[in-house]
C-alpha cells in the first residue's frame, strides 16, 4: 500500500509520517511537501527505505491529482 503524506514536512504532517515509520506495514510512505529541503531532512533523519519525497503544492489541485496517481 502507498501512503501519500501532503504537508509532510510540516509539524503535524512530520508526526503522522513518524506514525507511519514505526506503525504501519505501508510498502511507501510519500512525504509530500512544497518545501524539498524540509522533505529531504525528515527522510533521512528516519532512514526508512520506505519514505519518498515528492514536491507539491497542495493548493493546485492538478499537482495532486498528478501524485495521487503516481506520476
Amino acid at each position: 500500500m502507498r501512503i501519500v503524506v501532503l504537508g509532510g514536512a510540516g509539524i503535524m504532517g512530520a508526526e503522522a509520517v513518524r506514525d507511519l515509520v514505526s506503525y504501519s506495514s505501508a510498502t511507501e510512505i510519500v512525504v509530500a511537501d512544497r518545501n524539498r529541503r524540509a522533505a529531504e531532512k525528515l527522510v533521512q533523519s528516519l532512514s526508512d527505505p520506505r519514505l519518498k519525497v515528492a514536491v507539491v503544492n497542495a493548493a493546485k489541485p492538478v499537482e495532486q491529482i498528478g501524485l495521487m496517481r503516481g506520476s
